[in-house]
């Protein structure tokens, strides 16, 4: 049986879930439940596990499940936009040491750019992106998978 991309990502949103820290923070994390299909698109969207598991990560993920659970289209999403206030903008750049380096190929491809604001918009949206491509084709390859195996199963009756 054939699942969609959308079913696919409306399934892996039932393994994410919100978490409470000892400080009262909230984040996103996934379930202990999970498959092994959705720790691998986690652990892919984390740079291969380059990157230690990371909260903003993690919500780009699940916003970005949200997205193609519900939308036909998988160009990357207007709607996907970077946060609007300056505190969550540097809460994510202070978040980790290498997102700067978003800002560094901003700064090479824009050269309209005109305050610190935008360019740290413009960054977390690339990061966005990059982690929307990375779950997008995740979700792809499990669904080309599971077409491969039953053309295997079929040809074997």
């Amino acid at each position: 049986m054939e699942r969609t991309i959308q079913e696919l990502a409306s399934e892996a949103l039932t393994y994410f879930t919100t978490g409470t820290r000892d400080n009262g923070n909230k984040y996103i994390k996934t379930t202990d439940n999970r498959p092994e299909w959705v720790h691998d698109m986690v652990f892919t969207a984390h740079d291969n596990g380059n990157i230690l598991p990371d909260d903003w990560k993690y919500k780009f993920i699940e916003e970005s499940l949200y997205y193609i659970s519900e939308h036909e289209e998988v160009d990357f999403p207007e709607e996907m936009e970077a946060d609007i206030y300056t505190s969550d903008l540097t809460e994510w750049l202070h978040s980790r040491n290498d997102r700067i380096y978003y800002m560094s190929e901003v700064l090479e491809e824009y050269d309209h750019i005109k305050d610190g604001f935008q360019l740290l918009q413009i960054s977390q949206t690339k990061e966005k992106e990059e982690v929307y491509f990375s779950v997008l084709n995740s979700l792809q390859e499990i669904i080309d998978n599971q077409e491969n195996d039953e053309e295997e199963e079929n040809e074997e009756d």
